[in-house]
């Protein structure tokens, strides 16, 4: 009862994302180093993101059932978690495809498409890349615009 709004940036379909980015040859040498007892080691700079551990990238890749709840590829996949949310909810990307498949503004209509919240926000900020640099105030505003929006909303 105390959560108001969720604000949801740069959410990334991981799994998805390291597929189609990551050499899978790093998948067999993650899992030969787990086999090893050398979860802890790091993955070579070339795996993906960096700097990551062999348990974490596997986490990603492998064991990630429970982080798979963004699967902007799945077009059949009913966002059960997401859609789960039922108070206000804003959702911003980049569109300098940093760690998105997709062109930002299919992705932003198919996750439209997707979730049910009436009280939804879900955009892309032309230009910025996945951790908004040079792009915070434009972001800062537009979260202080839904927020604005959300409390006369809840006047009513």
């Amino acid at each position: 009862n105390n959560i108001k709004a969720i604000i949801l940036l740069s959410l990334v379909d991981i799994p998805g994302t390291v597929e189609f980015e990551a050499d899978t040859s790093f998948i067999d040498l993650a899992l030969e180093k787990e086999r090893q007892g050398k979860e802890m080691e790091l993955m070579p700079f070339e795996s993906y993101i960096n700097p990551m551990s062999v348990k974490t990238f596997l986490r990603y890749t492998k064991y990630n059932e429970d982080i798979d709840f963004a699967r902007y590829g799945a077009l059949d996949d009913d966002f059960e978690i997401l859609n789960k949310i039922q108070v206000p909810l804003f959702m911003r990307w980049g569109n300098d495809n940093e760690l998105i498949k997709q062109d930002a503004k299919d992705l932003v209509e198919f996750v439209n498409s997707k979730i049910n919240n009436q009280n939804k926000d879900i955009g892309y900020i032309e230009g910025a890349n996945h951790s908004y640099s040079g792009y915070e105030e434009e972001l800062a505003e537009q979260i202080k615009s839904f927020f604005i929006r959300e409390e006369k909303f809840n006047e009513k």
